[in-house]
């Protein structure tokens, strides 16, 4: 769609009942007040419909998930701990390319991607601070970021937002 505006909505219902026009539904929340307090420009239609021009990207939030940030990058050093020397799981050549990029508030779920392939591989780390047996840590594998924010963004958040 070539709209000249983003479109927001007042409600996580009004979200929903929008985005589902579209396919699944993805909630992106954001804080307006930083924005307004800035001299941000937000505008409303008769029906009730927000626009502005764009949101710079640190202000949007999607929860349970949220961005790292150097102080929460101890997670790559866990996954590496878990895995350790084991060269037959899948991840191990891959470690110097991961890069983390997501953590779930809900679990102790982390996205990475391989900053070579853009494959994204979501874990769920012990934090025993050893290297793990079996098949540990549980990872999920997605093909593309896109294919993480539908298949497994959108399923947590039904869950978050008790939508199920």
């Amino acid at each position: 769609m070539r709209r000249q505006f983003v479109h927001l909505s007042e409600t996580v219902e009004t979200a929903l009942s929008v985005g589902s026009r579209h396919g699944k539904p993805i909630l992106i929340e954001m804080e307006t007040e930083p924005l307004t307090n800035g001299g941000w420009k937000f505008y409303q239609t008769s029906d009730n419909v927000w626009l502005t021009s764009a949101i710079p990207v640190e202000y949007l939030a999607f929860r349970p998930w949220f961005p790292v940030n150097k102080r929460n990058g101890y997670a790559l050093e866990e996954l590496k701990r878990e895995i350790g020397n084991r060269i037959s799981h899948f991840l191990f050549p891959q470690l110097t390319d991961l890069k983390m990029v997501w953590q779930s508030s809900a679990s102790d779920d982390v996205l990475y991607q391989n900053q070579q392939t853009g494959e994204c591989f979501m874990t769920h780390l012990t934090y025993t601070k050893k290297q793990e047996i079996d098949d540990w840590p549980h990872i999920e594998k997605y093909k593309t970021i896109e294919e993480w924010l539908e298949k497994a963004l959108w399923t947590d958040q039904q869950y978050f937002y008790e939508l199920k």
